[in-house]
């Protein structure tokens, strides 16, 4: 009947599970092509010999950077005039199946990690990337979702209260973004995740200031060409990857490989050693009343900085000595990466995004997905509302 609430019998239970078989046995293939793709990467000399890791040949990362694979020291003293240049400018990332920008997975038009800023100073570099929902849509929860949700779903609440938890619904507010950081300096230096500042550029402060929350607080800063503007502090930070590792084990408790670099739990502090690498994930208040997508909200942004010093053990113990070493890594927003990678979902909507970047069994999953969210929420809000009225009887 036309206006009324979705019945059980009206939902596509069956297209909707045909359709997510199709697109999870699509997710566990593209899981395998980059398994595939990493172990080809680490398993090639970068030098022109041509040779490959077998069981008489055993290649080693170069020391510095871990970009790159080397099957012999004459390999590596022979490509080294060629590899300098980009292991001291931070080019490329350290070879990471979790935070790879080469890859472009079949069925896909653009790469799964592109990289929207980098940065380095003293030894230490930054790369960053997104880390938000397929739809492009900005986080309406701070923190794991996952986490959150077991960490509810034993507890009494409202039906409004598991809504707001599901993907697609509350309200747009928090940006989505993972940066992998690498030390290459010849000492440890310390970083301090909860003061990894968002730099927002003077253009984009109006349309910042007007989502504020209230009791959010702002930093002081300055834009790449020295304007007065202001900043940000994560209002979620979390270390996921340690030397391309989880630091969780197959069932999701903590490891021990956490606990050789977190200093500090609250301030998400951290160290690395010369070489060693981490991944974290980051959300920013960036969102308004017309700041809803993630390209919107990189669209607001300067640069990132990133703080990193010397490490010692007494470091803690004299705060105003380190904070005199303090530098800051300045990463730019480079806008026409943003715009690039996000024209699909700009000019030709949220599918065709989806498709394009996932590919058409997911993008087909997600769409079958959001229809059907959506018919049972109506259906569950109409039983509500029959209730209400005191009829309780079910079609």
């Amino acid at each position: 009947m036309s206006g009324a609430f979705p019945s059980p019998r009206d939902l596509d239970v069956d297209g909707f599970m045909e359709s997510s078989n199709t697109g999870i046995a699509a997710i566990r293939e593209q899981l395998d092509i980059k398994r595939r793709h990493m172990r080809e990467e680490k398993a090639r000399c970068g030098n022109a010999c041509g040779r490959k890791e077998d069981e008489k040949t055993t290649l080693r990362h170069c020391s510095r950077c871990h970009s790159i694979r080397y099957c012999s020291q004459e390999c590596q003293r022979q490509h080294w005039k060629v590899h300098k240049p980009s292991c001291y400018s931070f080019n490329d990332p350290p070879l990471c199946r979790a935070f790879n920008p080469k890859i472009i997975l079949p069925g896909t038009s653009y790469p799964e990690t592109p990289i929207f800023a980098r940065g380095n100073k003293d030894g230490m570099g930054c790369w960053w990337s997104v880390a938000g929902q397929v739809t492009c849509e900005l986080n309406s929860q701070v923190g794991d979702i996952m986490e959150m949700y077991e960490e509810h779903k034993n507890k009494p609440g409202t039906l409004a209260d598991a809504i707001r938890m599901l993907p697609g619904f509350g309200e747009p507010t928090y940006l989505d973004i993972r940066t992998l950081v690498q030390n290459r300096s010849s000492e440890p230096r310390l970083t301090v995740g909860n003061d990894i500042l968002a730099i927002v550029a003077t253009s984009g402060k109006e349309a910042f200031l007007t989502g504020r929350n209230a009791g959010e607080t702002h930093v002081e800063a300055q834009t790449i060409r020295g304007i007065p503007t202001i900043a940000q502090r994560p209002a979620f930070v979390r270390i996921t990857h340690i030397n391309g590792k989880e630091w969780k084990d197959s069932r999701g408790n903590e490891a021990a490989l956490l606990d050789a670099v977190l200093k500090d739990r609250t301030t998400c502090t951290f160290t690395l050693q010369p070489a060693d690498h981490v991944i974290l994930n980051l959300q920013y208040r960036i969102g308004g009343p017309d700041i809803r997508h993630d390209f919107e909200a990189w669209a607001l942004l300067d640069h990132l900085s990133l703080p990193s010093m010397p490490y010692v053990d007494s470091v803690i113990d004299s705060k105003q000595g380190a904070l005199a070493r303090m530098s800051r890594v300045v990463a730019p927003v480079d806008m026409k990466a943003v715009d690039w990678w996000y024209e699909d979902i700009r000019t030709k909507g949220e599918y065709e995004h989806i498709k394009s970047h996932s590919g058409v069994e997911r993008a087909n999953m997600i769409g079958k997905g959001n229809g059907m969210m959506s018919d049972t929420v109506s259906m569950l809000f109409g039983m509500a509302m029959n209730k209400m009225m005191g009829n309780d009887s079910q079609p």
